[in-house]
């Protein structure tokens, strides 16, 4: 298993060498604000079912910010695609929670979108960027580990 950021030792059971327990501002500190924007994927969910979708933010540090939610107990990976991710639960999913993707837009990612955010659907908008030629994978500097 990948290297996971923790921020209260009850949210997993993991061997020690396997968790990082570190404090909000220290996580906060190491993730970039220089990347390009970044496009964030998955599901939440909701007390009247999942909801999936994608969102736009400014750079990896707006959109880790974004993304939590005020009651959740998140925990922060790189999958076994090495994709950077980010699972939480919360009151309205306290077993099966929220789960999402984070990509970094390339320059092309970042001409494409602002060419087409206004005349293209949400699903077309989140399809079209998390292509190889519009996103990469978050790297490991980039959020501290």
């Amino acid at each position: 298993m990948e290297k996971v950021i923790v921020f209260d030792s009850r949210a997993l059971d993991l061997e020690d060498e396997d968790a990082v327990q570190i404090s909000w501002d220290d996580f906060f500190e190491s993730i970039s604000d220089k990347t390009n924007p970044v496009i964030i994927t998955g599901y939440f969910m909701a007390w009247d079912g999942k909801k999936e979708g994608h969102m736009v933010r400014k750079n990896l540090y707006q959109a880790v910010r974004d993304i939590l939610m005020d009651d959740s107990s998140p925990i922060f990976s790189f999958d076994e695609s090495d994709n950077f991710v980010l699972d939480e639960t919360h009151h309205d999913a306290p077993v099966s929670g929220n789960h999402y993707v984070f990509h970094v837009l390339t320059d092309a990612g970042v001409k494409w979108y602002e060419e087409n955010k206004n005349s293209c659907t949400p699903r077309e908008i989140g399809e079209t960027l998390v292509k190889p030629e519009y996103s990469r994978k978050v790297e490991h500097n980039e959020v501290g580990l």
